[in-house]
């Protein structure tokens, strides 16, 4: 199944074209790449897919609903959320509550709920959030610092959190940006391992990252961009041997 389909996405900020006619396809269970060269427009395209920047020109599908002009909070509750490249935290806030004012303010949960329910009613719904919340921060790691000021944790772990919190609202298609930014070797060693287990959760992942030997081996296929155009799309395998994705990282080196 289709996930996620972009047609001819342009962005143009007054001469200059960060995005130019770029299409491409997520299949439901695809773990995508998006990667180029510093300034090629990776970040602008996952703006405009995840309804921070309007296009200039082309449209963006979900699920076969044109979603172009939907706004960032409409698109989470459909399902497609997005992490970005510095760490999107509530620094003044324990890593507990990080997740559970995500949970509240954008899980789908929320839609179900009603609005005036007895105190049982909430009570036994309270523990199912936190109950799910615990659980999510079992799985990245978090949980010994549930109680730690987000401003406080290690870079790794807030890059952690910063996932914790976009999976506290149920996201079928996650776009990751940059998750493996700063990490040290075994940072990285545990990070990508906990995206390859939420691909096998059945989430659904693009990302968007620098640290070529992960993205080749996390991904099954990768879109490269170059300038704002989309030179190649492929295998980890033909996007290595490509000669033009090659010239534009100016050498094969560079991709492993």
């Amino acid at each position: 199944m289709v996930l996620l389909e972009v047609q001819g996405l342009t962005k143009r900020f007054g001469g200059l074209t960060a995005v130019n006619d770029v299409n491409f396809t997520v299949i439901e269970r695809d773990m995508m790449g998006v990667i180029g060269p510093n300034g090629a427009g990776k970040t602008t395209l996952y703006n405009m897919v995840s309804g921070f920047l309007k296009p200039t020109k082309g449209r963006v599908f979900y699920k076969g609903e044109n979603v172009t002009n939907l706004k960032p909070h409409e698109l989470t509750f459909k399902g497609l959320v997005r992490t970005f490249q510095n760490n999107n935290l509530f620094q003044e806030m324990t890593v507990f509550k990080n997740v559970l004012v995500a949970h509240q303010h954008h899980s789908k949960d929320m839609l179900r709920r009603p609005l005036f329910a007895s105190f049982a009613v909430w009570k036994k719904d309270r523990q199912n959030i936190e109950q799910k919340i615990m659980k999510i921060l079992g799985y990245m790691g978090l949980t010994p610092f549930k109680n730690e000021m987000a401003k406080n944790l290690p870079h790794g772990l807030q890059r952690a959190l910063g996932i914790a919190i976009a999976s506290a609202t149920d996201p079928e298609l996650l776009l990751l940006d940059e998750p493996l930014t700063g990490m040290n070797p075994q940072e990285v060693i545990t990070m990508t391992g906990l995206i390859n287990g939420l691909r096998e959760k059945g989430i659904t992942i693009m990302v968007v990252e620098h640290n070529m030997k992960a993205i080749m081996k996390l991904c099954n296929r990768i879109v490269v961009l170059n300038f704002g155009k989309k030179i190649a799309e492929g295998s980890p395998m033909e996007i290595q041997n490509n000669k033009e994705v090659i010239e534009a990282y100016l050498g094969a080196e560079e991709l492993r």
